[in-house]
């Protein structure tokens, strides 16, 4: 009898032993990826135009969330090819393209919040890499406001939310002036509401932006409805750009002759 308690008792000292439990743990990762460095030589100046890839390193494994919504270049790189991490993670971000770059000119890639830690997602905010094939990174500084992007800013937003990026582009000045004073600017290219979106042509509906002058016309297509002399214009079909032009007598069209975007109107 007392060997079956002796026995029952050891069971019981086993069993409770050998349960299993979930480990503790520690506390939980709140820390971003740290960056480490990049292919692009420390000073980051008088980079080669023949350059073709970024690469970024990290402290861990890191991966893109949401890279479409969140990178940009300034200026663009029209021919990106490959994209890593993609679908696993990887200690490194590697962007690789196929244009040769501008001379003498500051490229910022902006990550916005795409590089995310691969265990918790912690973000590492709003992180750019900047670059020059000159001599100097462009540092100037341009203030203002936006008042409206995109129609993106909802009222019921908080500042946290509204996160966005603000970039600066050249400026291809096509504008129509027609016999009666009446002058907008139509404009068509991969920057621009226009189909198809790309730079070179034939287009079947353009931008067009800031007209002098309200026009019945065209007021469908504004995208701020009560500023119709301050807004541009999505997507306007070709035949409306004609029929404008007819109704105000077409005069004559102010090209930036060293664009390679500009758009065919009918003159009528």
């Amino acid at each position: 009898m007392k060997k079956i308690i002796f026995l029952l008792l050891l069971n019981l000292l086993l069993f409770s032993c050998a349960r299993v439990g979930a480990p503790n743990g520690g506390t939980r990762d709140s820390l971003a990826p740290k960056f480490l460095g990049s292919n692009i030589d420390t000073t980051r100046l008088n980079v080669s135009r023949t350059v073709k890839e970024l690469r970024l390193d990290f402290d861990e494994y890191v991966m893109l969330k949401d890279f479409n919504k969140n990178f940009n270049v300034s200026p663009p790189i029209k021919k990106i090819k490959k994209v890593i991490p993609s679908n696993l993670a990887n200690k490194y971000v590697l962007i690789q393209w196929e244009d040769t770059l501008q001379a003498n000119t500051t490229y910022n890639f902006n990550f916005g919040n795409a590089i995310v830690d691969n265990n918790e997602s912690n973000p590492l905010p709003y992180f750019n890499f900047a670059f020059s094939t000159g001599d100097k990174i462009d540092d100037l500084f341009v203030s203002g406001t936006v008042k409206d992007a995109m129609t993106l800013i909802k009222e019921n937003q908080t500042a946290k939310d509204n996160k966005m990026v603000v970039g600066l582009y050249k400026a291809l000045s096509n504008r129509i002036t027609c016999d009666d004073g009446f002058s907008m600017s139509v404009q068509a290219s991969k920057l621009h509401y226009c189909k198809p979106q790309e730079n070179k042509g034939p287009y079947y509906c353009v931008e067009i932006g800031f007209p002098n002058q309200e026009e019945a016309l065209i007021a469908e297509y504004a995208e701020d409805i009560d500023n119709l002399r301050s807004t541009v214009y999505d997507c306007v079909p070709i035949e409306i750009v004609a029929q404008v032009i007819q109704k105000h007598s077409f005069k004559q069209i102010e090209n930036d002759h060293s664009s390679n975007n500009r758009c065919t109107i009918p003159q009528c």
